[in-house]
């Protein structure tokens, strides 16, 4: 017969695994019902089918109805056995409209590459796997649509930290100068050399692209049919204990692991009392199999045993068994695992119901027993041993076994992780702790140095724990701390033939200072361009006036005062401010609803019950956003280290006013914030991820995104 062409037939293509296909020739037109059609009779195959066998696509995105501008998009195709795959833009882009795509323009003009990298000009798409499976990457396609201004020059890089350090490059870097309104299938990229993109838990892979010669030129994956972005390769078990008995007679006492994870002791496997070795090559065997339920199994100690102990400073996640069993024709043909965590001192735990196998295979039946993932008992521990109860022979002769697969013939995967410890520094009344005060430290490694910092008059005593070293930092943390500076005060000078006692002078930026007692009322003057530092207590009441608008009189009231923090309250009467601000914190206001800033009001320093207040006046200051305006304000970008924009001075804004300080004076302060994301904003970002329950990677993240843009609305 003709061959026919399947080639153009598209539901044949790329068929993924799992997935079945059926044929089925229909005959017709026979004389009589005897009559025959058959296959056969021709010297070699008489029915065969030509193709190729490739790893199938784990992720995949499809475009097809979005609209371009779309601010990130989940993978359409995801393996069952992966957790999350999103295709992002780079910070230094923007999202730009256009139909069955993901496009973005704002690429530096005439850029390079590493201008490209320094300005986070890229589409990134980040995967990471389900807990217990690795993936491994074969290949990526991709389909490229660039606007006459767009970039004219790419390069793939991946990374294994999220771009905590630089990116490697996948391929050479490529030239695309076509304009193509539909997009252009780009060359394979083959990825199965690349070692270190195999057996990963994650993985980020980036598009750098420049060559742009226009801010408004686009560059897109998208518009054409099928998948624009699509990764090939598989996604397995991540195997922490295996056992492989290739090679082995069979009745060997016990087996050691092949397969072990790194951080986990030795592993063996071994008999229970009621049974008996047997010979059975490349497999661990043994017979005496005399129960015929469960229960006198137990009773019997008809059992294979292993005990797993994780080593200090780690715990395991199981997630899944794997064995291959063998079994003779009078062998055993059920069986369970247990789990125990006191070494059976106490009886087991089952783990699933129990399996039948009746078969007898050459080379064993490969079974996936019920996931330990689902008891919370194997989750987060440390020690576990597992027993394999079998019963039902019809001998005692009967072999049961595991082995003659090619590979591990028992296996369990998971995860190995590091305990982390929370170490916190606060400080007692009299300072405050510069550095980062709420520390996340794995197991036995070391927290960043922190100083107790003393405010005016006071010096530092000592820490909780009686140490006396400041700065200081924990080496070899093992558990969580929480530990706390003390401070005293530095003892008074007695003024020279005798006298009483005189409070110290103001250190704020003003000029001059004004003093206001508990519950007393006190015209303080015109603020003036030199500043006025404010020296009040709970109760008082300053008026004063500003020299931008000397008519008008205003009245700060200090309501509260918390000296353990130390943090004051109070209100401006006549304008709608109440502020609430720690020590060294500022905020710059307007006064008279004019959209113009006119004073600046830090919070200086304090000095038993007095609290002191710098104020400034700001000249030509900026216009401040309508009350309407600044609180709806919301993020639509990523924002990382390096970026820059009107967007990142927000941000800074946003940390600061609600308790996440960039920094307590300087750029990045109350009233200075920058359009730079810079490590302090990374790391007051950090600290409000924290504070969220979020995952802490101090990128300003669709999820953390969501959060700070939900408060906003609020």
């Amino acid at each position: 017969m003709t061959a026919i062409d399947l080639s153009s037939v598209t539901e044949l293509q790329q068929v993924q695994s799992g997935n079945a296909v059926t044929f089925r020739m229909y005959a017709w037109g026979a004389t009589g019902a005897a009559g025959t059609i058959a296959l056969g009779r021709r010297a070699g195959n008489d029915l065969s089918f030509a193709g190729e066998l490739g790893p199938g696509s784990i992720v995949a995105f499809e475009e097809a109805g979005q609209t371009g501008d779309q601010i990130n998009h989940n993978a359409t195709t995801l393996n069952s056995s992966l957790q999350t795959a999103e295709l992002t833009r780079g910070s230094g882009l923007n999202p730009s409209g256009l139909l069955n795509a993901f496009s973005s323009n704002g690429f530096v003009v005439s850029g390079t590459k590493t201008i490209a990298i320094e300005n986070s000009n890229y589409v990134q798409v980040h995967i990471v796997a389900k807990s217990g499976y690795r993936m491994s990457l074969y290949g990526l396609n991709s389909i490229i649509r660039r606007s006459p201004q767009g970039p004219t020059t790419f390069q793939w890089q991946y990374s294994l930290d999220e771009f905590s350090t630089p990116g490697t490059d996948i391929g050479p870097e490529v030239l695309y100068n076509g304009i193509d309104d539909l997009g252009v299938v780009q060359a394979p990229i083959d990825l199965s050399g690349v070692l270190s993109l195999q057996t990963q838990k994650k993985v980020t892979l980036r598009l750098y692209a420049w060559g742009a010669t226009s801010g408004g030129g686009t560059f897109a994956l998208g518009r054409n049919s099928g998948p624009e972005f699509q990764l090939a390769g598989t996604v397995s078990p991540n195997i922490i204990i295996g056992f492989d008995p290739n090679g082995l007679a069979g009745n060997e006492p016990s087996l050691s692991a092949t397969t072990l994870n790194s951080h986990l002791q030795s592993v063996q496997i071994s008999r229970g009392s009621g049974i008996t070795s047997q010979l059975s090559s490349d497999a661990f065997a043994s017979t005496g199999f005399d129960s015929a339920t469960r229960t006198t199994a137990i009773l019997a100690d008809e059992y294979y045993q292993f005990n797993v102990h994780s080593q200090t400073g780690y715990y395991i996640d199981f997630t899944s068994i794997f064995q291959n069993n063998l079994r003779t024709a009078s062998g055993p043909t059920t069986y369970q695992w247990q789990y125990s965590l006191d070494e059976f001192s106490t009886p087991g735990n089952e783990i699933g119901a129990p399996q039948v196998y009746t078969g007898v295979d050459l080379n064993g039946r490969s079974a996936t027993n019920t996931s330990p993932f689902d008891i919370l008992s194997l989750q987060n521990t440390t020690d576990v041993s597992y027993r394999l109860y079998a019963w039902g022979a019809a001998a005692s002769t009967g072999t049961f076994a595991f082995g003659r697969l090619s590979g591990d013939d028992l296996a369990l995967s998971g995860e190995v992780n590091i305990y982390t410890h929370t170490v916190t520094y606060t400080a007692a009344d009299g300072g405050f702790i510069s550095g980062s005060t709420t520390q996340l430290i794995n197991y036995n490694s070391s927290t960043i140095p922190v100083t107790a910092t003393a405010f005016s008059l006071n010096q530092f005593s000592h820490w909780s724990d009686g140490r006396v070293d400041n700065p200081r930092y924990d080496q070899n943390v093992i558990n969580a701390l929480n530990l706390t500076a003390y401070f005293e005060a530095i003892p008074a000078a007695v003024p020279k033939g005798g006298g009483s006692f005189i409070p110290p002078k103001s250190i704020g930026a003003g000029k001059r200072e004004s003093v206001v007692e508990i519950n007393e009322a006190q015209d303080v003057g015109i603020v003036d361009a030199g500043g006025v530092n404010l020296l009040v207590k709970t109760g008082s009441q300053s008026t004063f006036k500003i020299n931008n608008d000397a008519s008008k009189p205003y009245i700060l009231s200090l309501d509260y005062v918390d000296l353990s923090e130390p943090l004051v309250r109070f209100k401006i009467i006549g304008t709608p401010h109440v502020l609430q601000l720690r020590i060294k914190d500022s905020r710059i206001l307007d006064l008279n609803s004019d959209g113009i800033q006119d004073i600046s009001i830090q919070f200086t320093n304090v000095y038993i019950n007095r609290i002191e207040l710098t104020l400034i006046p700001v000249h030509g200051g900026s216009i401040i956003p309508s009350q309407e305006n600044a609180t709806s304000y919301q993020f639509i970008r990523e924002l990382q280290s390096r970026s820059t924009g009107d967007d990142v001075k927000e941000l800074q804004k946003y940390l600061n006013s609600h308790g996440f300080l960039i920094a307590k004076e300087g750029p990045g302060s109350p009233g200075n914030e920058t359009k730079l994301f810079g490590a302090l904003t990374r790391n007051a970002l950090i600290r409000y991820q924290q504070a969220h329950k979020i995952r802490t990677t101090g990128i300003l993240g669709p999820l953390t995104r969501a959060s700070i843009n939900s408060s906003l609305k609020r």
